[in-house]
């Protein structure tokens, strides 16, 4: 039997989730961040990966109203990953956006990797959500757009910028040093643009090495404005449980670390 991709076919997908071993749901499907429990899943386009006749991999999607954005995940039994990238792109071609999410609950090395190259945005699962539940609350909003954890290769040619590791030092430093700048400095002129907040957080992650954890909670307290639209969210206990201010702390002083151990490279007092 040859391998094959099924489109749209939710009861097959259904029962493919239904036997997938846990930890790979705990990995995949998130939990909502009000409730704690596990979220409904019901994407709007689904393409699985059936290899001799059994399915072994999926790519999902949802879509903003327009179809501009679409937010997609993967999942794949151990060792058939490379089938879940077979059909996202498949899911792509068949029902295409301008510009690809992807969440991570748990970023890893891997999962990184493939989000860097296959999608326009990476964010942290919870700090999506939290977008999510105040646009819904407050309306559409630029203020409200989470933050990407990692510098997506989009953002890069957005920019015109090569990937990090082959990144002139002194515009790093420059990147890291605005970073750090009070908010109402926190802008820097690259090639002709100016990088946004968003994006100049997203860059200094990925220059100074930031921590995935310490990522993933700085951008949740951004979205959540240090405890300004907290309230809106509609649960003290939620937001207390997601949100954790200490980490911005760790932001800054990775920032810091980084800045210094070039002054040290660079054989400054």
């Amino acid at each position: 039997m040859t391998n094959r991709f099924l489109v749209d076919d939710f009861a097959a997908a259904d029962a493919f989730v239904k036997v997938l071993p846990p930890m790979i749901k705990r990995e995949r499907f998130s939990i909502d961040i009000l409730t704690n429990k596990a979220k409904t899943w019901s994407p709007e386009h689904v393409v699985l990966a059936e290899v001799e006749g059994k399915i072994v991999a999926m790519a999902d999607a949802f879509y903003s109203d327009e179809k501009e954005a679409a937010n997609g995940s993967l999942v794949a039994l151990r060792g058939h990953g490379a089938y879940a990238l077979q059909a996202l792109l498949k899911l792509k071609r068949e029902f295409p956006s301008q510009h690809w999410q992807s969440c991570l609950r748990e970023p890893t090395a891997a999962t990184v990797g493939i989000s860097f190259r296959f999608f326009d945005a990476t964010y942290d699962q919870a700090t999506w959500e939290i977008s999510q539940v105040l646009m819904e609350r407050l309306g559409p909003d630029p203020r409200l757009q989470p933050t990407p954890i990692i510098a997506n290769q989009s953002l890069l040619k957005h920019f015109d910028l090569p990937p990090v590791s082959r990144m002139d030092m002194q515009l790093k430093k420059e990147i890291v040093a605005t970073a750090l700048a009070p908010s109402a400095d926190n802008h820097l002129h690259v090639n002709g643009s100016v990088l946004d907040a968003s994006s100049l957080m997203a860059l200094s992650f990925d220059i100074a090495n930031i921590p995935y954890k310490v990522r993933q909670n700085v951008t949740r307290l951004m979205i959540v404005g240090m405890g300004a639209l907290a309230p809106q969210i509609g649960d003290p206990a939620a937001v207390k449980r997601i949100v954790k201010p200490r980490f911005l702390s760790k932001y800054r002083s990775g920032l810091e670390s980084y800045l210094n151990s070039q002054l040290t490279f660079d054989g400054c007092p």
